[in-house]
């Protein structure tokens, strides 16, 4: 269980700052719940503490030696690329949607690789790839910044160096 003042990652709100815990109702059941503030944005977000039966729990924040290993999961991760379009938005957008860190890396390192290539031929990627590498982007540098206590700017030359292309 969390305490007030920690901060968490919770789905894809990214890191939160737990600023309280306390009993509320909604609906007809009285329960404790994880009161959640957002460190990008305005807002709050109310989770169960006891994580209810649909409902993610929030995660720690990863330390050095877990990024590191995610990246090099990420490396050896056995997702590919879905050649039809439709098919692939679904695909991606369940994966960014799962909250799971290394296929939402797989995204940003895969969609990027295509953007690139797309980009050689003067070409754009569609708008839905673009939204899904967007939001890949946010929740992969947030975190990992976050963690590491590195400014944003260096998060992208931080796993290029992990991975051996810098």
């Amino acid at each position: 269980m969390f305490q007030k003042g920690d901060h968490v990652i919770y789905k894809n709100h990214g890191v939160c700052l737990v600023e309280d815990i306390r009993p509320l109702s909604f609906g007809t059941t009285k329960k404790d719940y994880y009161v959640l503030r957002p460190i990008s944005n305005d807002g709050t977000v109310y989770v169960p503490t006891d994580g209810g039966e649909n409902t993610p729990k929030p995660k720690k924040i990863p330390t050095r030696d877990e990024i590191d290993a995610l990246i090099f999961q990420v490396e050896n991760s056995s997702l590919r690329w879905v050649e039809n379009s439709k098919m692939r938005i679904v695909a991606f957008d369940k994966l960014l949607s799962s909250g799971d860190r290394a296929s939402i890396l797989w995204l940003l390192k895969t969609l990027s690789a295509r953007r690139e290539e797309e980009l050689s031929r003067n070409k754009k990627l569609c708008a839905n790839e673009e939204r899904i590498l967007t939001t890949a982007e946010k929740i992969i540098i947030e975190e990992f910044a976050f963690a590491l206590q590195l400014p944003k700017g260096k998060i992208v030359p931080y796993i290029l160096k992990q991975i051996g292309k810098e």
